[in-house]
């Protein structure tokens, strides 16, 4: 804990002990408080703190797999966004000291994207700095069952886009392709996405690549960027529920997060 820390939470057991008031000193509610406020940390929908947690970088990281357990067979663990890769270790220790007050160890599943900010920021995870959880660092794998893990060395890089079916993803981005008038990827273009050229860019860029060659004429389109990432997100939720894919990979994994 920081020292600018440290002496908050000094002060506020000082004036505990000077209250009139039964309470003596600050109980680890208050001292959660005391790191989420230190820390940044803002509160989201998914801020409680559950036997089984998950918790992940971003947003659409929560919304991609809500939905699978929507419709999977597994119930559904509590899960929460983070705000990115380095916010994580920020709400794992607020996490610990909220667990203060439990009468369980909670465990808490870290899912960090396999890119440099992921991988460098899970290794940051250490177990004994944070004695009242029970975390797990993990890495989602790639849909073609390639995974990686924090001693790894990995050329290729992934986020939970390429968790998903590729025709999925693909679906999803030539509906948002056809809207603003751009031609969509062609059914060639998906089949080669499992190439070795290919298979090493994120799903996203490889999309973005194809668009492109499909419009050359065409201003670019981005498609590997935060607010595009929320497009293609809604949409593939919807496609979710509304169609039938083979989800056997996904459900897998999900298997093994609960």
């Amino acid at each position: 804990m920081s020292t600018v820390l440290e002496e908050q939470v000094q002060k506020q057991s000082l004036r505990a002990k000077m209250n009139t008031s039964p309470i003596l000193q600050v109980s680890p509610s208050e001292k959660a408080s005391l790191i989420k406020d230190h820390l940044g940390i803002n509160f989201n929908d998914g801020w409680k703190l559950m036997p089984l947690n998950i918790l992940v970088e971003g947003e659409e990281d929560k919304i991609y797999l809500e939905a699978l357990f929507k419709i999977s067979d597994f119930h559904s663990p509590n899960i929460t966004w983070a705000g990115g890769a380095s916010k994580i270790g920020g709400y794992l220790q607020f996490y610990n000291d909220m667990a203060g007050d439990l009468n369980y160890r909670p465990k808490v599943i870290c899912l960090f994207d396999n890119d440099q900010e992921g991988r460098d920021q899970a290794r940051k995870v250490k177990p004994k700095s944070i004695p009242k959880l029970e975390p797990k660092v993990l890495f989602p794998p790639r849909y073609d069952g390639e995974t990686t893990d924090i001693d790894t060395k990995h050329r290729d890089e992934w986020e939970i886009e390429d968790f998903m079916p590729p025709e999925l993803i693909i679906k999803a981005v030539n509906s948002i392709l056809k809207k603003h008038s751009y031609k969509s990827i062609r059914k060639p273009q998906i089949n080669n996405r499992g190439k070795r050229a290919n298979i090493s860019k994120g799903i996203l860029k490889y999309t973005e690549e194809c668009s492109a060659a499909n419009n050359p004429d065409a201003p670019s389109f981005l498609i590997d960027a935060d607010s595009r990432k929320k497009q293609i997100c809604q949409k593939v939720c919807q496609l979710l529920e509304s169609e039938e894919w083979d989800l056997n990979f996904q459900f897998s994994f999900l298997g093994n997060l609960v």
